[in-house]
């Protein structure tokens, strides 16, 4: 008897999340294609695309993430903006302004900045309402210091140091490996590519900073689910890149095909070696 109650909820329940799912990649492709027309004045097929494809990958990260949380609605709704927002835009945003010629000043930048907090919270509302786990009755406050309390406040200090450092050894290594493949892009002006190599000494610190980003942008997730260490490598690795590189970069960006696969091959390299290490050093002993 009771084996037939739990296939019968399993058979309302999927349903019910491919209902969700479906919701969440129509929403979000419709606010996502608004925003481009708002800035371009004009939609393309292609970029609709994109913003599907885009919605389907987000969707599944984010679905399997924020389904696995026992917060309330309005608790979800905040981690996930604060998440978003410093992976998705601030750290691209940042790196955009010396590794491009796109961010030119700083009202270019405070426009971007903004922009990215709308989206990125309406991005948030469809993942607290669409994304909910069993239970809504958990705090995060209590969760987050149960998990802090693990180890000691110099060994935190330690490990979200050296979670920040390692990233750009990692950025450094893989994009050593295919600077053969790119630097012309970079060296030579092209129509259309306003790409700029900048001196190490700028490199150096922006990662360091990119790097501290993601620590702070994930530790609340790490914090709040409770998972495997191979489940919760899988989960850094896929938000680093499906939420900080795909949906930004590879779908969208008007730079040549070649250019972004070659990029999106270094940044999944880098996204698999980094969740590694933020897997090793912040999750749950």
């Amino acid at each position: 008897m009771k084996q037939d109650v739990k296939l019968l909820e399993r058979s309302i329940s999927r349903p019910q999340k491919i209902t969700k799912y479906l919701l969440f990649i129509v929403l979000f492709a419709l606010i996502d294609s608004g925003f481009r027309y708002a800035g371009l004045g004009i939609i393309s097929i292609e970029s609709f695309i994109a913003s599907i494809f885009s919605g389907v990958f987000l969707s599944i990260v984010l679905g399997f993430i924020f389904s696995n949380m026992s917060f309330r609605k309005r608790t979800r709704i905040g981690l996930a903006w604060f998440s978003l927002f410093i992976v998705q835009h601030l750290s691209n945003t940042i790196e955009a302004v010396y590794f491009t010629n796109s961010v030119p000043n700083a009202a270019i930048f405070i426009a971007a900045t903004v922009a990215g907090l709308v989206v990125t919270f309406l991005e948030a509302v469809l993942t607290g309402i669409l994304f909910k786990g069993n239970f809504e009755d958990a705090s995060f406050r209590v969760s987050f210091f149960e998990y802090y309390s693990k180890r000691g406040f110099t060994d935190w200090i330690k490990r979200i140091l050296l979670c920040s450092m390692a990233y750009f050894p990692i950025y450094y290594t893989f994009g050593s490996i295919i600077a053969p493949l790119v630097l012309r892009y970079y060296n030579n002006p092209t129509p259309g590519i306003d790409l700029v190599i900048p001196p190490l000494t700028v490199i150096i610190p922006l990662e360091f900073l990119r790097g501290f980003l993601y620590v702070l942008a994930l530790l609340p997730i790490i914090s709040s689910l409770k998972l495997t260490n191979r489940t919760m490598f899988f989960c850094i690795a896929s938000f680093i890149y499906i939420v900080g590189a795909f949906v930004p970069f590879i779908a969208y960006s008007t730079l040549p095909v070649f250019l972004r696969l070659i990029h999106g091959s270094e940044i999944l390299a880098d996204s698999i070696v980094y969740g590694g290490i933020m897997t090793y050093l912040l999750a749950r002993p």
